[in-house]
Parts: C-alpha cells; sequence; structure tokens
C-alpha cells in the first residue's frame, strides 16, 4: 500500500517536475508519452511495479534530491530559484551544493561574482537525466575549483558524491564550505573523501553577526577568496569596486613604509626576503610577526599582501619561494594537514632554502604527522607561546632565537639582527 503522502505529491508535481521526477525514476521519454495520466498515473505505475519494500523509499529519495520535503505525511513543493543570469562558458569556480540549500548558494554565487569569479551554479532549470548529468560533467571540467557547500543533507545526496568524486577524478581543487554545524569528516560515503580536507566554517557564530543577509562570518569570506585566488585570479571588468578592494595589498604598501626603520632604509632593500609559511587560522600572529620584522628593516613575503596583480597566487608563491632568503614555517596541527603549507615546505626543499620551524599551536607535535613530516624533522623547532604571539616583542627568547638563525642569511643586515638580540639578551 502506498504512503499517505504520495496522493498529496502527485497534486502538487507541475508538469515540468513530473517529467523530471519520472526521468530520475528511470523512465524514458517515450515512457513518459505512454503516461497520458500524468503524474498521478506517474506514481501509481512506480508503486505498482516496484517493490513494495524499496518504492517509496526510491522516491522519497528522489524527492529529497529536487529539493521536496516529506515531513509527517505533508509534502513541501520548494521554490524553484530562477537562473541568477546567462552561465558563463568558462566558469572559475563550480558551486556543488544540494538543492535544498539554493537560496543560500545563490547568495553565495553573487557575493563571489560581485568579488570577480564567474560560478557554475545548478539552479534547476536543466531538465534531467543525461541532460542534467552531461552538463554537470562539463560544468566540472570547465571550472578552475570546485566550492563543496556541505550539509548534512549534501552529505547524504547520491547526485553530490557523484559530483565530489568526479571532480577528484579530473583533479579539480575542492573547497568545501561548511554551512551548517556538523561532525568532520561527514558521515557516510563522502567521509573518506572529505577527510583529506580542510573545511571553512562557513556559518555564523553569536559573536559573528554581520547585521545584513549574508550568513557567513566577513573574515570566512576573505578566507575563501584567499583559497579561490590559489586557483585563479578575479575578473576585473565584473569585480566590484568594494571586493576588488578587500585585499590588504595597498595597505601592505603603506605598512611597508610606516614600520621600516630609518636605519634599514638608509641602508636600501634587502637582497631577498623572509618568506612566511602559515595556515590562516593563525592570520593575526603571522601578520604581527610580519610587522616586527619590518620594523628590522627586513622584506617579508606574506600571502595576503601579495594579491594584487591578474597572476594566480600559486604563481606568485613560486615567484615568493625562489627569491626568498630563508622561510619561516609557521607549524600548527592545521598547517601539517593543509594541502597548501605541503606544497610550500615541499617547493622550499627542493629549491634548498633554509627552513626555519616555528610551532604556534602547543598541541602539535614534533615532528608534525603527514607528508611534510620527512621534510621539517631534521630542523629544530622554535616553540613559541600564545603570549609571545600576540606582540612578538623582542625580548622573549624566541624571537631572540629566531632572529639569530635568520641573520646570516640576510647579509646586510646581520650586524643589525645581531645587535639587536644582544642587546636585548
Amino acid at each position: 500500500m502506498a504512503p499517505s503522502w504520495v496522493p498529496a505529491v502527485s497534486e502538487k508535481l507541475s508538469k515540468r517536475d513530473w517529467r523530471l521526477l519520472a526521468e530520475r525514476l528511470g523512465y524514458t521519454q517515450g515512457d513518459v508519452d505512454v503516461l497520458q495520466g500524468g503524474p498521478r498515473a506517474l506514481l501509481t505505475h512506480w508503486m505498482c511495479c516496484q517493490p513494495p519494500a524499496s518504492a517509496a523509499e526510491s522516491l522519497r529519495q528522489q524527492l529529497d534530491e529536487l529539493a521536496w520535503t516529506v515531513e509527517r505525511d505533508m509534502v513541501i513543493r520548494p521554490t524553484i530559484i530562477p537562473d541568477p543570469e546567462p552561465k558563463q562558458e568558462k566558469p572559475t569556480v563550480f558551486l556543488s551544493y544540494q538543492w535544498a540549500h539554493q537560496p543560500q548558494v545563490k547568495m553565495l554565487w553573487q557575493h563571489l561574482l560581485a568579488a570577480g569569479y564567474h560560478c557554475w551554479m545548478d539552479v534547476g532549470q536543466m531538465g534531467g537525466g543525461d541532460k542534467l548529468f552531461a552538463k554537470l560533467d562539463d560544468g566540472i571540467r570547465s571550472a578552475k575549483v570546485v566550492v563543496s557547500c556541505v550539509t548534512p543533507l549534501y552529505a547524504r545526496s547520491a547526485n553530490c558524491t557523484r559530483e565530489v568524486n568526479l571532480s577528484i577524478s579530473l583533479n579539480k581543487p575542492i573547497i568545501p564550505l561548511l554551512l551548517e554545524q556538523m561532525p568532520w569528516p561527514p558521515v557516510g560515503a563522502m567521509g573518506p573523501v572529505m577527510s583529506e580536507y580542510l573545511f571553512v566554517r562557513f556559518f555564523q557564530r553569536d559573536n559573528e553577526r554581520t547585521g545584513d543577509e549574508r550568513y557567513w562570518p566577513a573574515a570566512k569570506f576573505d578566507e575563501l577568496l584567499m583559497q579561490v585566488r590559489y586557483h585563479a585570479p578575479p575578473d576585473r571588468a565584473v569585480a566590484k569596486a568594494s571586493y576588488w578592494q578587500w585585499s590588504p595589498s595597498e595597505q601592505a604598501q603603506n605598512k611597508a613604509v610606516t614600520t621600516t626603520s630609518p636605519a634599514a632604509a638608509a641602508s636600501g632593500p634587502s637582497s631577498g626576503k623572509v618568506f612566511l609559511s602559515y595556515q590562516w587560522g593563525h592570520q593575526s600572529q603571522v601578520k604581527a610577526l610580519r610587522d616586527r620584522l619590518m620594523g628590522l628593516g627586513l622584506t617579508c613575503w606574506m600571502d595576503i599582501f601579495e594579491m594584487g596583480g591578474g597572476d594566480s597566487l600559486y604563481e606568485k608563491i613560486d615567484s615568493g619561494l625562489r627569491e626568498a632568503a630563508v622561510v619561516v614555517s609557521c607549524v600548527s596541527e592545521k598547517y601539517a594537514a593543509s594541502m597548501n603549507c605541503r606544497r610550500e615546505v615541499s617547493l622550499a626543499d627542493a629549491l634548498k632554502k633554509p627552513i626555519i620551524p616555528m610551532i604556534v599551536d602547543q598541541r602539535c607535535p614534533w615532528p608534525p604527522a603527514g607528508p611534510m613530516s620527512p621534510v621539517l624533522t631534521q630542523l629544530k623547532p622554535i616553540r613559541v607561546g600564545s603570549d609571545v604571539q600576540q606582540h612578538w616583542s623582542t625580548d622573549a627568547p624566541e624571537v631572540r632565537e629566531l632572529l639569530t638563525r635568520m641573520s646570516p642569511h640576510f647579509l646586510e643586515f646581520s650586524d643589525r639582527v645581531t645587535s639587536q638580540a644582544c642587546v636585548i639578551a
């Protein structure tokens, strides 16, 4: 016997909806043409021809994929959001999501476009069956990066799992956004895949309310833009001024002047840079370290101050590491797990750059677990307490040790840095 909610579905299915549902249930176009009774005939045929134990569950699953909700025998039809604008032939970002969260993802799409990134977004207007899968395939293949909008519904969705698996098969970078609080990695088939990625927490906590339509913390959107920028630069032609100026690169140029001592300015620029390698969870502490080092006349490379120009951040990282005199590796548990940080350590090692590891997370073991362990295990780490990280006071023993170990790599600053370390010893 069919569940009581099945007749309610047939009453609410529009012509477009029931044909889409039929294709998802495996009916061909010829089958659909034969079903003269429309949605009622479709559901009657389905319930009669399928095993009773699985017919209702399969139907519920397909309705879930279409963002319909069945709760206590009540059927709630979703509001299909119109296509924001014609799709870009070559999108930068593929937005992978479950249709129940379409309004939130549409808002994300609008803000990414305002930041200069064309997005591919399935808005439920493509039809179903082979046509749907063909367009999904084309969208993923064309994109530079895939943003997975992860929720419990997303993790349970067979179609979303297919999108993630295809992205991995095509070696597409994946940025998971956690739209809701949930366990990580997700439970189910997507868990083993997502366990290798660091997510961006994209929901607000009580102290992060923006007071407007945005449902994400402002700093987390900047983090998302940083990660996307690793793989592709923004399109300035479509970027709005408010987002084009989001990068602190211009502030960095001003800060480089104000934080450099007169003596250092008189001596001219350094022949090399201090490359600051870190995971974004410690961004504020690393910025403070950068200010301290620049105050001593050293030139620093830090990703958030290198966002100008039209090249991708990967290219700038490569250039920054090649020009660096020394690499300061700010190690934490998330740093060791980050794919981007692993690449920086590997490239620095391949270029035979001196690496000074600083442990900025007291929970992090030494050597850190993971692929970067063989490179770092042979190096002596500097373990830095959280109190030092707030101000990087030069009278702290950890900072004195850092200055002493860096000084041989900056010939024109060696005497100044060494004397600075000796005076405060």
